[in-house]
C-alpha cells in the first residue's frame, strides 16, 4: 500500500547529455575529467525531491523521518560500462565512522534495506550529513542523508560512460531511488528505465 508521506520522488524518462565545456570545475574534478573525453559521454540525471508542505501526514512520513536516501544505475545495454567518477562524490566531512555497507545489491528488499539502515544508523550520530558514492563498471550508487539533500539543493546525478562506437542500439539503464527510516521501513520508491541518448 503507498504511504501518504510529505514528499514525493520523480525520475525523468530520459537523461541530458552534458557538453564537457558546460560542466563546472568541481564537476570536473568529481567525474576524474583532465580533459575533454574523446571516446566518453557525459550524462546527467535530474531527480526531484518534492515536499508537499501542505500535506497534513503521520510524523513516520514527514520527510524529517528519513535516516537515508539511496539513488542507482544499472546499466542495461551491453558494452556499455561506467569510467571515471561519479557527482556527487563521496563527502561525510562531519562524519567520525566511515560506511562500510557494500551498495552492490539494491535496496528493494526489507533485507537489504535493513543492513543499510542498521549501518547508516550507527555512522550517522544525530541530525549529521554525508553522502556516499560508489561504482563498478555497470553499476553506480549513492547513499546520500537528507540532511545533506536539503542542504545542497540536490537535484541532479552526474556519470560519465564509456560507449563502444560500434554501438548501434539505445542506451538504457535502469534507476532507482529509495528513502526509507532508521527502523528499515520504505516510505517512497520510484524505479523506472531511463534512456542516455547517444
Amino acid at each position: 500500500m503507498q504511504k501518504v508521506t510529505n514528499f514525493e520522488f520523480f525520475l525523468p524518462e530520459t537523461a541530458e547529455k552534458v557538453e564537457f565545456w558546460d560542466l563546472t570545475e568541481e564537476e570536473k574534478i568529481a567525474l576524474s575529467l583532465g580533459e575533454d573525453p574523446t571516446d566518453r559521454a557525459i550524462y546527467r540525471i535530474s531527480v526531484i525531491v518534492q515536499h508537499l508542505r501542505e500535506r497534513q501526514v503521520k510524523r513516520k512520513y514527514r520527510w524529517r523521518s528519513l535516516q537515508g536516501v539511496a539513488f542507482g544505475i544499472d546499466l542495461q545495454t551491453t558494452g556499455v560500462r561506467f569510467a571515471g567518477g561519479l557527482f556527487p562524490r563521496r563527502d561525510h566531512r562531519d562524519l567520525h565512522s566511515n560506511l562500510s555497507v557494500q551498495f552492490n545489491a539494491l535496496p528493494t528488499s526489507r533485507f537489504v534495506t535493513a543492513k543499510i539502515a542498521s549501518q547508516l544508523s550507527r555512522s550517522i550520530p544525530g541530525d549529521n550529513w554525508g553522502v556516499y558514492a560508489q561504482r563498478t563498471d555497470r553499476s553506480a550508487r549513492w547513499m546520500l542523508t537528507p540532511r545533506w539533500i536539503t542542504q545542497n539543493d540536490l537535484t541532479q546525478f552526474m556519470v560519465l560512460c564509456s560507449v563502444p562506437s560500434t554501438l548501434k542500439t539505445d542506451i538504457l539503464a535502469r534507476c532507482y531511488l529509495v528513502g526509507f527510516r532508521a527502523n528499515a521501513e520504505r516510505l517512497a520508491r520510484k524505479n523506472r528505465v531511463v534512456y542516455l541518448p547517444r
